[in-house]
């Protein structure tokens, strides 16, 4: 079973003008596809700009797709519908597949006061109600 699913997952940034009218549409990720099963180790490589941290933003539901396919552990959290429109799964569904991943972001925003295992358990204890 595929633990992440992604297929040909499509993100745009769009630029407007004051008035709102498009300026311009950078298609920063056309047609990537990625299957991660479980025990597997990627790593994601490109050129700056490359669109690595909009694919993860995707991915991690930080950022809407444009179109495409998000599947975790077999749950649908997005799909593309016969409008070729991005559409995501009921917010009940979207905090299930949230549960399932962490994030560390590039600046780490961590706890000086708190130990390494605080500040990486502190959320899974007060978000999630894990126990200690």
């Amino acid at each position: 079973m595929d633990m992440i699913k992604v297929c040909d997952l499509a993100f745009e940034y769009i630029r407007r003008d004051e008035d709102g009218n498009v300026e311009s549409i950078n298609r920063a990720i056309d047609g990537v596809n990625l299957d991660v099963k479980e025990g597997d180790f990627i790593a994601i490589l490109g050129a700056n700009g490359s669109g690595k941290s909009t694919l993860l933003r995707c991915a991690t539901l930080l950022e809407r797709m444009n179109s495409g396919q998000l599947i975790y552990l077999d749950k649908k959290a997005a799909y593309t519908d016969d409008s070729g429109k991005a559409v995501y799964a009921p917010q009940e569904i979207l905090k299930q597949v949230r549960g399932y991943f962490g994030l560390v972001f590039q600046s780490f925003n961590l706890f000086p006061h708190f130990s390494v295992i605080k500040n990486v358990t502190d959320a899974l204890v007060i978000v999630q109600k894990k126990s200690k």
